[in-house]
């Protein structure tokens, strides 16, 4: 996991969080398009987050823009390998539509050039696929609702 040195800015307070949203679960876009590994990362956010969420997934691109246009999300999780577009022009689109939805990005790709776009395309947290747990993506999803003021 990259913080990108926004930790000391936005350190998540489960506390404070967990009260905000008491009344109203948070809303995940979750943008994958291997459904054994959608089903693995909703998953891990049931195991890690203690705060209640509801997470709607988007299968494409064109599915998570539909969607952005429905609907208010808190934060993305957005895998960079979809079949549309490059991980990087995806998450682009992601910021055109719905600018200031803090974005976690997913990648199967470790490399210190991937992880440099991704910031650079303004992923608030960047997760290596196989070192995802439910602590690691908990803690970015409360990173990313910090950030987006929930």
């Amino acid at each position: 996991m990259v913080d990108y040195g926004l930790a000391s800015v936005y350190e998540p307070d489960t506390a404070v969080i967990n009260a905000v949203i008491a009344a109203k679960p948070a809303r995940i876009l979750l943008v994958e398009d291997n459904d054994e590994h959608r089903i693995w990362i909703q998953d891990q956010l049931s195991a890690g987050l203690t705060l209640r969420f509801e997470c709607r997934h988007a299968q494409s691109l064109a599915d998570a823009i539909t969607l952005l246009g429905s609907g208010k999300f808190d934060a993305a999780i957005l895998d960079l390998g979809l079949p549309e577009l490059s991980g990087y022009q995806s998450q682009l689109v992601i910021h055109m539509v719905a600018p200031g939805l803090p974005v976690i990005v997913l990648s199967g790709d470790d490399s210190p050039k991937t992880r440099e776009l991704s910031r650079m395309c303004g992923a608030v947290r960047f997760l290596v696929k196989s070192e995802v747990n439910p602590k690691a993506l908990a803690d970015s999803v409360l990173a990313a609702l910090t950030r987006a003021g929930i």
